[in-house]
């Protein structure tokens, strides 16, 4: 991968040099065509491959990375397209070369400059509360009527100083995010900040309030055998508005809904120890390796328990039959899930004995609880041996109790790594696996 400016406008010129002047019919089957208001362009295979070597460099190496945060792929992608058009279209050699070398000029103005802060928010369905409050880095509140007023002011006073509107348009855009925002009445919405693109701030602000309801949601699912109730208010595949604020302008784009089917009235459960050291985990602008080991772990595990069917849906888990009915074919991929955050949390890539290392790990982990060491150790044998019948055998009998009681399990290990780390100052995989590898070998030296 190309790791220099340098680099970068010496590959650009390798295909930039030569006006690529052709016809749009001939843009069939192309490996890489674009039509933009320069007219239309092609790159063969051997110029494709490079410009997305370019257009890698922008995204990872570019300002030590630092657009990564904050343009999306999409934003890359067509300033690339837009810039290779322009000096495909330069009359003189002299003028392309200027621009190649003018490259870093087109970057800071066509990507950075569109780089601004955003507040963002969004409903979240089926969630209610009674009072805002903060968990990680967003803000959970109620939309009250006084919360509708308070943002239809703002978007009051954008209109009122845009010039380029036409006064008696502005009534009806006024009008038109009313009725937006009216939807959101009663509903929970969350609000966070972020820093990017349009594209880059939706995509970081969708996945965050995922995260946070996902770790949110592991406080709160304790030791319940079952989740809430679902209360769909919207079909699954609805799309609903994100507002996206800046000082000065007002925009709404899409994405799917975020759920919590739960109410949380009782706000004690956000001053536990629990909750504030994941909260603080949450709010890091720089994660560390155990930090992103653990919330990774968490998406897994709820991702599991939530598409479980509910336990007392038994109606086809205890017979003998060979073939996997859906509710079977759901809880599989749940158990598999469940699998994954267990090998997510506490095994290393490079590792090999999976088994045996969970085993131990998660007995070292959990040395100092209630739990007995064979206990623990049986929890890991069941969860490899309902693994081994769905991969190898293509079976699973078993109820959804079972995936909801490795989900207990796993969430005192995950309590238990969280402790550890704060006390050992444990923030990279490489001091935890020695860590893990000191204790293993001390064990093997008692026995």
């Amino acid at each position: 991968m190309v790791k220099n400016l340098n680099k970068a406008k010496e590959i650009l010129k390798t295909f930039c040099l030569v006006t690529n002047h052709i016809d749009k019919k001939e843009l069939i089957n192309k490996p890489k065509f674009w039509i933009n208001k320069y007219g239309p362009f092609t790159l063969d295979k051997k110029d494709t491959a490079k410009f997305y070597n370019v257009a890698e460099f922008i995204r990872l190496n570019y300002d030590k990375g630092q657009l990564a945060e904050n343009v999306s792929k999409k934003d890359i992608e067509r300033f690339l397209l837009e810039y290779i058009s322009e000096v495909f279209t330069l009359l003189t050699q002299n003028d392309k070369l200027k621009a190649i070398d003018n490259f870093e000029v087109y970057i800071n103005k066509n990507l950075k400059s569109k780089i601004e802060n955003y507040e963002i928010f969004s409903p979240i369905l089926n969630f209610k509360t009674k009072t805002h409050f903060i968990f990680g880095d967003m803000k959970f509140y109620p939309f009250t009527n006084d919360k509708l007023i308070e943002e239809i002011e703002f978007i009051e006073n954008l209109y009122s100083h845009n010039n380029v509107i036409k006064e008696e348009n502005k009534k009806e855009g006024i009008e038109l995010c009313r009725m937006i925002l009216s939807t959101y009445l009663n509903q929970t919405m969350f609000k966070c900040s972020f820093t990017g693109t349009t594209i880059a701030a939706k995509s970081k602000s969708y996945y965050t309030a995922l995260l946070n309801i996902n770790v949110l949601k592991f406080l709160y699912y304790d030791i319940k055998i079952s989740k809430p109730e679902q209360n769909d208010i919207l079909p699954k595949n609805k799309r609903i508005k994100t507002i996206m604020k800046t000082n000065d302008s007002f925009i709404t784009t899409n994405h799917l809904p975020i759920e919590f089917n739960s109410e949380l009235f009782d706000l004690s459960l956000m001053k536990t120890e629990k909750a504030i050291s994941l909260s603080r985990m949450l709010e890091k602008e720089v994660k560390d390796d155990i930090d992103k080991r653990i919330l990774a772990s968490i998406n897994w595990a709820i991702n599991s328990i939530e598409k479980a069917p509910a336990i007392t849906d038994e109606s086809d888990f205890f017979d003998s039959s060979v073939y996997m009915t859906p509710n079977k074919l759901i809880l599989s991929q749940c158990l598999l899930n469940v699998m994954i955050a267990f090998e997510t949390l506490l095994l290393f890539k490079d590792e090999n004995f999976k088994k045996k290392r969970l085993k131990i790990r998660s007995v070292i982990l959990l040395e100092n609880t209630n739990f007995e060491k064979t206990f623990i150790k049986d929890k890991i044998e069941k969860l490899y041996k309902l693994r081994s019948k769905i991969v190898h055998e293509g079976k699973f009998n078993e109820s959804p109790q079972a995936v909801y009681q490795l989900y207990i399990f796993f969430r005192d290990i995950v309590f238990e790594l969280i402790a550890l780390k704060n006390k050992e100052k444990i923030e990279t995989n490489a001091q935890l696996k020695k860590w893990f590898k000191d204790k293993e070998t001390m064990i093997q030296k008692i026995k």
